[in-house]
């Protein structure tokens, strides 16, 4: 059978299919068992495709993450609604939404995964404070009351936290799990918004 070269559009669509089908595989299967031949089924696409975009499931989930980002900041676009600025509590309610949405993928992944993909793709998982508070700022930048310097190591770090809170939410115990929550949020609002 003849080799298929597929042009960029084509490249670029196919990508997307499979991205696409990351966070909904994600929440149905878990990692462990979300299959390169399920992503391939769910992307209609062949297993042999699947490794010219991706080296492992654990590089892939890390896109698939990373493609949802940008649905991410789509979605502060339609909360802006052609406004300069959100105001504090959209911007709460946009950052709770991050970590506690469906399309999360941080409450779908155990600590078993991360080290899975630490293992496999490391330079995914490194925190990068420059790349991490460039993104803050961009996001700041489109919110009203934020502090004027704020701390952004310490609120990204907030944000991890909670993050792995959700991805670990069977360690903890269950009855405090929300208020839990509550007092992370808590305390991240109060370092990134003035009184």
């Amino acid at each position: 059978m003849p080799i298929r070269v597929f042009d960029t559009d084509e490249r670029e669509q196919l990508r997307e299919r499979m991205l696409e089908a990351g966070i909904p595989l994600l929440r149905e299967y878990g990692m462990t068992h979300m299959s390169v031949e399920k992503i391939t089924a769910t992307a209609g696409i062949g297993k042999s495709t699947f490794y010219n975009f991706f080296d492992s499931k654990e590089a892939y989930v890390c896109q698939a993450i990373e493609y949802k980002r940008g649905d991410f900041k789509a979605k502060i676009g339609e909360l802006l609604a052609g406004r300069e600025k959100l105001t504090v509590e959209e911007a709460k309610a946009m950052f709770r939404q991050i970590i506690f949405s469906e399309e999360s993928a941080y409450q779908y992944l155990t600590p078993e995964d991360i080290v899975k993909i630490r293992a496999k793709v490391p330079e995914a998982v490194k925190p990068d404070i420059a790349q991490e508070t460039a993104i803050l700022s961009a996001i700041f930048n489109h919110v009203e009351g934020v502090r004027e310097e704020p701390d952004y190591g310490v609120i990204a770090n907030l944000l991890k936290l909670a993050a792995l809170a959700a991805e670990s939410r069977d360690q903890l115990h269950e009855a405090a799990y929300l208020r839990t929550q509550d007092s992370l949020f808590g305390l991240l609002f109060s370092l990134i918004f003035e009184d």
